[in-house]
């Protein structure tokens, strides 16, 4: 008898179905905002970089994670203020792979992306859905 199965991690984006690895691009899109605004820069082909935009949706549900509210079998548990510190701590990490992604040939911009422009956002996006799922 075949066991249901379980639905992926929301972090492994190449086992997501469709819309659920088209929405996790826009939360992605927000997520780098918002890193940008508290001080993290980001390449700006950031979306352009399948391994990156990969490490980068494991730290975004890290972050919504220890900053939301559990149920354990008592209620409802706000966010931890521990989570939240240690995620703000290991998060200045991020800054180190950030730099050696500036070492590669695009220098994490796109005026030395491999000599051509950085390709549009939806444009990325819908390659990345389309070499997994095929056409809609």
């Amino acid at each position: 008898m075949l066991q249901p199965q379980t639905p992926p991690p929301l972090w492994e984006l190449d086992r997501l179905p469709r819309e659920a690895l088209e929405a996790t691009y826009t939360q992605l899109a927000d997520f780098v905002a918002w890193l940008e605004e508290t001080g993290l820069p980001m390449p700006e082909c950031w979306y352009a970089h399948r391994h990156l935009v990969h490490r980068l949706a494991a730290i975004m549900w890290w972050h919504l994670e220890a900053h939301s509210e559990s149920t354990t079998r008592r209620g409802t548990v706000p966010p931890r203020a521990r989570d939240a510190a240690e995620w703000w701590s290991s998060s200045y990490s991020i800054t180190g792979w950030l730099d050696a992604f500036k070492a590669l040939p695009c220098r994490g911009r796109p005026g030395g992306h491999r000599g051509t422009p950085v390709p549009p956002f939806d444009d990325v996006m819908r390659e990345h859905v389309t070499s997994l799922h095929g056409r809609p």
